[in-house]
């Protein structure tokens, strides 16, 4: 408990530290070189946490986030993975109808990135590879694999999946539909990685989230 709220806190603050650094320098924050970033910006948190949770437990990276699938449970998984992007599509529909009926609405800068829509070629496949392929392989890593898991060591299920989608939903700094819609996805993603054991399942499911997002700008 203790060990993990520290190790989080520690490699967060040194991984926005280097995002920091690497947004600065504007040599760095430019063509394929950015999708350097999001791993730059785990890589201290994962090392953290490999070095003072996993090791002493005697995991590798592999077994303490179920990083590892047995072929007879592919089709299983599969069908989880549908259902929760089912359920996540479902969701965003209430929401859109909840909007619609509030009167509410998102500022349009928090779902438009002008790389999907004017880059060049080269900038839009650095974008895509941010959004589908990065993003949600170090964001599970970090939000489930080990927010959630702290959370989970001490609570039951619907306070540990509530409180880390939360924390997921605030990072991403979005108005309140913004909001909402992530604090969704990210309780989906920590339904599924409890449920399965694997983070695999949360990154494909999240993967396609975001896909589907892209494909919208």
């Amino acid at each position: 408990g203790g060990t993990a709220a520290a190790v989080i806190l520690r490699g967060g603050a040194l991984g926005a530290l280097m995002t920091v650094a690497f947004l600065s320098a504007p040599a760095l924050n430019q063509g394929s070189l950015r999708a350097l970033a999001i791993p730059l910006a785990n890589l201290p948190l994962l090392v953290i946490a490999y070095v003072y949770l996993l090791k002493p437990a005697g995991l590798n990276f592999w077994q303490g986030f179920g990083l590892r699938l047995k072929r007879d449970d592919l089709g299983r998984l599969g069908c989880i993975i549908v259902a929760v992007v089912a359920a996540a599509l479902w969701g965003e529909w209430i929401l859109g109808q909840a909007a619609d009926f509030l009167k509410l609405e998102n500022h349009w800068t928090e779902w438009f990135d002008q790389d999907l829509v004017w880059a060049t070629p080269p900038m839009l496949a650095t974008s895509l590879l941010e959004y589908v392929i990065l993003a949600p392989i170090f964001e599970e890593l970090a939000f489930r694999g080990l927010l959630f898991a702290m959370f989970r060591r001490r609570l039951t299920f619907l306070p540990a999946a509530l409180l880390s989608a939360t924390i997921f939903a605030l990072a991403h700094g979005y108005s309140l539909l913004g909001f909402i819609s992530v604090l969704w996805s990210g309780f989906l993603w920590a339904w599924i990685y409890d449920r399965t054991g694997s983070l695999i399942p949360g990154m494909v499911a999240h993967a396609v989230n975001n896909l589907l997002v892209c494909l919208t700008v």
